[in-house]
């Protein structure tokens, strides 16, 4: 087992420095900590694209903390316009969202009020346009295409699976128990890469989620006496879903730039095809 890790991830490494340098292109986008009205992580578009993903992290160093003590809390966010946890499945619950994409010279909230007792360090290390172009660290960059990949990959597999089949009773709760186990294999695949530092798989896996993990909650929220409008609505939104997806320039583009290596899409072959095989 662990001479076959060991193996993997010298494929890995050989397949990331065999390629391009890891610095991208000069970057079209800053971070800074707004004080007004609230102390606030913020992202601005300086460049005329549209930004549609990214991924950033802030540091906080507490200058109570003596000098032996250097006391740091970090945090990080991944956001995607393609993905359902920012704004898609708020719109599906009713509530208020937020823009699809960051406008050139927007400026982007990313979090919440900070803790007005640290220094803070913001870091925006990747971002993705619209029009397939991207800035920041190039491995950063590639872990947020590998999560696209992996998002995509989800939203089809549900697309294709959520037209084909009609559920009923016991038939919904086959299904309900198949997507909250392909979403717990999701997590679990994506943890144990990021405890071994593949993080293009992490990232992948991670991709994965974001369709399993909502689609087998609103599976789970249906009346299972009479479930066929809400099964119906739920259909649409994710066939709806792909077509965005589909479209995207962004995604297109950069799967040409950055396609996924071989060992990752068997992989999620095999996982995808051994998960799925109860509802098919």
């Amino acid at each position: 087992m662990f001479a076959r890790l060991i193996r993997f991830r010298l494929v890995w490494l050989a397949m990331l420095c065999g390629c391009v340098p890891l610095l991208a292109q000069s970057r079209n986008y800053h971070a800074e900590i707004a004080n007004e009205p609230d102390r606030r992580f913020i992202l601005v578009n300086d460049s005329k694209e549209p930004i549609e993903a990214f991924h950033a992290s802030v540091e906080c160093h507490d200058p109570t903390s003596s000098v032996e003590i250097d006391m740091r809390v970090s945090s990080e966010e991944t956001y995607d316009a393609l993905a359902g946890s920012r704004k898609r499945w708020w719109l599906w619950d009713g509530l208020t969202a937020k823009g699809d994409v960051v406008e050139p010279g927007e400026r982007f909230n990313i979090g919440g009020t900070l803790n007005a007792v640290c220094n803070w360090e913001p870091n925006v290390d990747a971002v993705i346009y619209a029009d397939g172009s991207y800035d920041g660290n190039e491995l950063a960059v590639r872990r947020l295409q590998a999560r696209r990949d992996g998002l995509a990959t989800g939203v089809k597999f549900w697309a294709d699976k959520l037209n084909r089949d009609t559920p009923h009773g016991s038939d919904l709760d086959a299904m309900v128990a198949v997507a909250k186990r392909m979403a717990s294999i999701d997590s679990a695949i994506a943890a144990f890469s990021e405890q071994h530092t593949l993080w293009l798989p992490s990232s992948y896996w991670r991709g994965r989620h974001e369709a399993d993990g909502p689609v087998a909650e609103r599976l789970q929220r249906m009346p299972k006496d009479h479930p066929e409008q809400s099964y119906e609505q739920l259909v649409q939104f994710v066939t709806g879903w792909q077509r965005e997806i589909e479209d995207n320039l962004a995604l297109k583009r950069l799967e040409v730039t950055f396609p996924l290596p071989t060992p990752l899409i068997e992989q999620a072959t095999r996982s995808w095809e051994k998960e799925g095989s109860p509802i098919q």
